[in-house]
């Protein structure tokens, strides 16, 4: 009898699932929608088509005391573990058919003989009141998924998570309650357990924050890792405050992926920034990253971004007080950049304009000994520019280089395109809105003929440099 009062329990919170799930678009199209209807091919690359296998039962937890771990038959319904098949259900709490008064708010674990444990995913119900699972020994969490969900949290908590997540495929952990909740990657107590954090496996980890008021915390001690991707969807937030190792791209498709405290997606092959990435509440002087693509948000706050292997373009808004160095490779902007720190360019690097305007004209620009700062055609205006690499107007003539203030001279290299002819000839222009100062040797100037045919001048003949205050440093 108590057999088939636990079968027909089971049965009806399956259906309960069910037909909430008939309510509720797939992975796919939720993300499809989230991405403005994104192709197919969109998806993949955020890691979204999934292999994960089909349900074979939900099963629903029913241990109301700590002696009722995870591992225990005795703390499921019908007396069996989820395994890598199944959905585990953390609802109310029950026991012998009736809800418990006081549910519990978390989950243990037993380490004994357990070193990982595969499930398919995790479903958390609105009426639960789970806020943790208990995770100082735990072991890990291989996750398979079910429908691509590795867990669904739709209470109002902020769920602590398990302590070592290990992906088995391309899936998403998401909270959608209106009114909060998420989940939180951390460690109770630091101990010999498996390491905390999500290990990648190859695969693309997505972060979905359906609502503005859901949140995804990983703390300093829960490290992304491995070779894979991670991707951040919906409206909330996802803080990083560990030094994740991951190598693959990440992601910003909506709201906000934030660094925090020590934060670092430093290994990560690119980000592709068209939600907003956030590096303002970092403790140390800024963030690397290898390369910046999308057309989203970077806000600075009064750090800095250090880009170490640049070969994208960004057609966002990197705002802030904080300043922007490309170390390495070719980063192309195409937006319109606010940022009022130092905007560097080391040595064998490329700052590209892929748009007029793009250079911020509050920011001093440096140029180092190697660097190449790139007009590709596009008039820029920059607040101050010190020059010892190149700089090339490029394009057609007729581009202006604005600087609003002070010209430094280093021994650079000034690249200007013209067509030389006579005094109303067509050319590209630097303008010096403050001196033009030397310093560390002569700027030279090298004009190209684009299609002149040549002609007499008179008076000052073709102008090319145009400096408002004092001039030295300037050699054609």
């Amino acid at each position: 009898m108590q057999n088939e009062i636990r079968r027909g329990r089971q049965a009806f919170v399956r259906q309960q699932y069910v037909a909430c799930h008939q309510r509720r678009t797939s992975p796919q199209e939720s993300l499809s929608r989230l991405l403005g209807g994104a192709s197919s091919i969109a998806l993949l690359a955020l890691g979204i088509a999934s292999s994960s296998p089909a349900l074979s039962a939900d099963i629903t937890y029913t241990g109301t005391t700590a002696a009722f771990p995870w591992q225990f038959g005795t703390a499921w319904d019908g007396g069996v573990v989820p395994g890598a098949g199944d959905r585990a259900i953390i609802g109310p709490h029950m026991v012998e058919g009736s809800v418990v008064g006081s549910n519990r708010t978390s989950i243990g674990f037993n380490t004994s003989g357990f070193g990982v444990l595969d499930i398919g995913s995790v479903w958390i119900t609105p009426d639960s009141v789970l806020t943790s699972f208990t995770n100082a020994t735990m072991p890990a969490l291989r996750f398979h998924g079910i429908d691509g969900i590795a867990a669904l949290n739709e209470n109002g908590n902020v769920v602590t998570f398990f302590r070592r997540t290990i992906l088995a495929d391309d899936l998403v952990f998401r909270a959608s309650n209106s009114a909060g909740g998420g989940f939180l990657w951390q460690e109770f107590v630091t101990s010999s357990a498996a390491p905390p954090g999500i290990e990648l496996n190859g695969h693309t980890a997505t972060f979905d924050t359906v609502n503005a008021t859901n949140t995804m915390t990983f703390a300093a001690s829960s490290v992304i890792s491995g070779a894979g991707n991670i991707a951040k969807t919906g409206a909330g937030n996802l803080s990083i405050g560990s030094v994740s190792t991951y190598t693959g791209s990440t992601t910003i498709a909506g709201g906000t992926l934030a660094l925090v405290g020590i934060g670092s997606v430093a290994s990560s092959s690119r980000v592709i920034a068209d939600g907003t990435f956030d590096i303002s509440a970092l403790t140390g002087a800024g963030a690397s990253i290898q390369s910046l693509a999308g057309g989203g948000a970077v806000v600075l706050g009064t750090k800095d971004l250090t880009i170490t292997n640049a070969n994208d373009r960004f057609s966002g808004i990197i705002s802030g007080d904080g300043g922007l160095t490309i170390a390495a490779g070719t980063q192309v902007l195409a937006g319109a950049n606010t940022y009022a720190g130092a905007t560097t360019v080391e040595s064998g690097a490329t700052l590209a304009a892929g748009a007029a305007n793009t250079f911020s004209a509050a920011s001093a620009h440096t140029v180092h000994d190697g660097g190449t700062l790139a007009l590709n055609g596009f008039s820029q205006t920059i607040a101050a520019l010190d020059n010892a690499g190149r700089v090339t107007l490029g394009g057609a003539p007729g581009t202006t280089l604005t600087i609003t203030g002070d010209y430094i001279s280093n021994g650079g290299r000034l690249d200007i395109n013209a067509e030389l002819g006579d005094d109303g000839s067509l050319t590209d222009m630097v303008v010096i809105g403050g001196d033009s100062i030397l310093t560390g040797g002569a700027t030279q100037i090298f004009v190209t003929n684009l299609g002149g045919a040549g002609a007499a001048t008179t008076g000052d003949g073709i102008k090319i440099i145009d400096v408002a205050g004092t001039s030295a440093g300037l050699t054609p």
